[in-house]
């Protein structure tokens, strides 16, 4: 499922927090990527360390970037509530 203009910017909002930085969200078969900086995608790994079971922190050769990915089992995560 893919979010909505609305629910990507509201997600976009919500990681930069946490990461206290400038990151870009891309939604890809129900899998969330956050690219940002390396200390930006560890404090977002930091986090949801304990909460959630498929995080995954690595680095992209492709985009020559780190990032965060997170699998959401639904889409609950992309409710408009």
């Amino acid at each position: 499922m893919m979010p909505t203009k609305g629910q990507q910017k509201r997600l976009t909002n919500h990681y930069r927090k946490i990461a206290k930085s400038d990151v870009t969200i891309k939604v890809i078969h129900e899998i969330i990527y956050v690219f940002g900086s390396e200390l930006s995608c560890l404090r977002l790994f930091h986090h949801y360390r304990m909460s959630m079971d498929k995080i995954s922190f690595k680095y992209s050769k492709n985009r020559n970037s780190f990032f965060f990915s997170m699998e959401i089992s639904d889409s609950s995560i992309l409710s408009d509530k």
